[in-house]
């Protein structure tokens, strides 16, 4: 599984719709926070520590509540992703 199908996929488990997942995956790799492992989500997720993937989370949730307020505020899955 690439670092992107499971990102995508966590998303999908706290409640988004698999097209909201990939929009924040596609808005997580092209903003600052996502810079340092943009070049990196079509690689194999087992070849990366878990603390990487767990930071590259944290930096999802706060990109996908971002996302979440500009596209569907009232989106009941919100508290799911905010800190």
């Amino acid at each position: 599984m690439t670092i992107r199908e499971k990102l995508e996929k966590e998303l999908f488990n706290n409640g988004l719709f698999e097209d909201q997942a990939t929009a924040i995956i596609d808005k997580y790799a092209e903003s600052e926070l996502g810079k340092p492992m943009a070049n990196r989500m079509n690689e194999d997720a087992e070849g990366y520590p878990d603390s990487v993937l767990t930071a590259t989370w944290m930096a999802v949730k706060k990109i996908a509540t971002d996302w979440i307020d500009e596209n569907c505020p009232q989106h009941w899955a919100r508290p799911m992703f905010a800190e």
